[in-house]
């Protein structure tokens, strides 16, 4: 992976430098223009996103992974909707438990799941994560974006103003995500 930096004058200096330990510049200063190489490590993660700074300006690097295990149908029914399964993830992820968790919500009889224990065992499973945004948590960030995908929202409509500054993926990768999730 590199970054092409374009210079006009062979003696404009230029630095590059990164947050973040898994995307770095080979490279920390140079000047005029150049192929800035970068060394990636291998993600057995989730998909993730960071941006590094070269030459004054931020470069988007996206890294695709493990899709993310994070079926929306919470209650189990086959069905994503959002008055159910919606409300059942946001409720969780602001900290609603036993009867907080799914009192008021209308269950559909035949749901795998309608117990606040079987709905928490479930969202709780090692190997699903509802951590859309892939801040580390699931947040009430990551239930709006899960709302909105539920109720047909695409696009740059689903992430608008729901963006944690936290998030390690970008926009794309949050509805490449949405996307696998909805299936």
């Amino acid at each position: 992976v590199s970054v092409d930096i374009s210079s006009t004058l062979g003696s404009c200096a230029w630095n590059a430098s990164s947050a973040t330990g898994w995307v770095t510049p080979a490279s920390a200063s140079g000047s005029g223009s150049t192929r800035l190489n970068l060394t990636v490590s291998v993600n057995a993660g989730s998909p993730r996103a960071a941006n590094i700074t070269v030459a004054g300006a931020s470069v988007l690097v996206e890294q695709d992974g493990t899709p993310l295990s994070c079926s929306l149908d919470i209650d189990g029914d086959t069905l994503f909707t959002p008055a159910v399964d919606g409300m059942l993830l946001l409720r969780y992820a602001l900290g609603f438990r036993a009867t907080g968790l799914t009192g008021g919500i209308n269950i559909p009889v035949g749901a795998a799941r309608q117990t606040p224990a079987a709905i928490v065992t479930y969202i709780e499973t090692p190997s699903r994560s509802f951590d859309i945004d892939g801040d580390g948590n699931l947040t009430a960030t990551d239930a709006l974006l899960a709302m909105r995908a539920l109720r047909g929202v695409g696009s740059n409509a689903l992430t608008a103003n729901a963006l944690s500054t936290t998030r390690t993926r970008s926009v794309a990768q949050i509805q490449t995500i949405m996307a696998q999730c909805l299936k």
